[in-house]
């Protein structure tokens, strides 16, 4: 009897310990065939962008500063082509109590299956 457990108990470990091959983490990436057309990066106009949203004034909801600055990135985004949906709500606030204020989502190509985000 003494024998038989002991032989159960090696084949256990035995089998216990087998060693199964690496699992590999990595994802294999999808390589897109169509080149990425990357808009060149002005920084003369990323300046002008920072310096008109800056001249509206503090953005504090609520106030013409913070209402200027939707009005004119909403426009900003329809002259470059994007479909723009705001999603209006009010907005309660330990400061200022209720306020109104608005998601803006600009869209681009909204068929296309791989977008940025």
């Amino acid at each position: 009897m003494r024998y038989f457990l002991f032989s159960v108990i090696a084949l256990l470990l035995f089998v216990a310990c087998k060693n199964d091959p690496p699992v590999s983490t990595t994802t294999e990436e999808v390589q897109d065939p169509t080149p990425v057309k990357v808009p060149v990066f002005s920084k003369d106009s990323a300046y002008e962008f920072v310096a008109r949203q800056v001249a509206f004034g503090p953005r504090v909801p609520g106030t013409d500063g913070h209402k200027a600055t939707r009005e004119w990135l909403v426009q900003k985004f329809r002259t470059y082509g994007a479909s723009v949906t705001e999603q209006s709500f009010r907005a309660e606030t330990a400061t200022l109590g209720s306020v109104r204020a608005a998601n803006i989502i600009a869209t681009y190509n909204p068929t296309y299956a791989r977008r940025v985000v």
